[in-house]
């Protein structure tokens, strides 16, 4: 989710009123949905919550792509099995249970040896 309009390709509209709920934010208005597009990946239906301050990337949709979640005291890490598990993320707690995404990489292929940051510097990112 994000509530920056500027950031979606390929934007839809939400037809009549549509509302996602969430564990700490409750019953939310959504205008929309689009992509987010980004060197190496495209991140699929992100839904326009206006003005929503931080962005929200959805664990289970990380899952969904093939990557390993781990959640513990220390906050959270984000894994891709590829040929070993490679540290691809990172969050730290904030404000009781939040995380705040400190870095994701993603990359273009197995083979890549690069990685690109999602992390825009005049936004924050929660998982």
């Amino acid at each position: 989710m994000t509530g920056y309009l500027k950031y979606l390709i390929d934007y839809m509209p939400a037809s009549g009123d549509q509302f996602i709920d969430t564990p700490t934010m409750g019953h939310m208005p959504f205008h929309g949905r689009g992509s987010v597009n980004t060197t190496n990946m495209t991140l699929r239906d992100v839904l326009y919550v206006p003005g929503l301050e931080a962005n929200l990337v959805s664990t289970g949709q990380l899952a969904e792509l093939g990557y390993t979640i781990s959640i513990g005291p220390y906050g959270c890490r984000v894994y891709k099995d590829d040929e070993g598990m490679d540290l691809v993320g990172k969050a730290h707690y904030v404000d009781g249970h939040l995380l705040e995404l400190d870095f994701l990489r993603f990359r273009a292929s197995t083979n890549s040896s690069t990685g690109l940051c999602l992390l825009l510097l005049d936004f924050r990112v929660y998982i």
